[in-house]
């Protein structure tokens, strides 16, 4: 397991506007995985981090 030190945090996404067509739930969930891939990289999981940065990159778009 990592140790408990600060390390390089991704971006989260960009916070909701008033007319978006996203939702809060994927707002959420889109910050939760750039969270947890943060968590796998200390790990030393980076296959695991990649898979949730992805995950993330496809809650912050647009619904189809």
């Amino acid at each position: 397991m990592a140790t408990a030190h600060p390390g390089p945090r991704s971006k989260p996404p960009a916070p909701l506007s008033a007319g978006s067509p996203q939702f809060p739930t994927r707002h959420y969930i889109g910050a939760m995985c750039l969270e947890m891939a943060r968590m796998a990289k200390e790990d030393g999981d980076e296959v695991l981090a990649d898979v949730l940065r992805k995950a993330a990159q496809e809650a912050g778009a647009p619904r189809a």
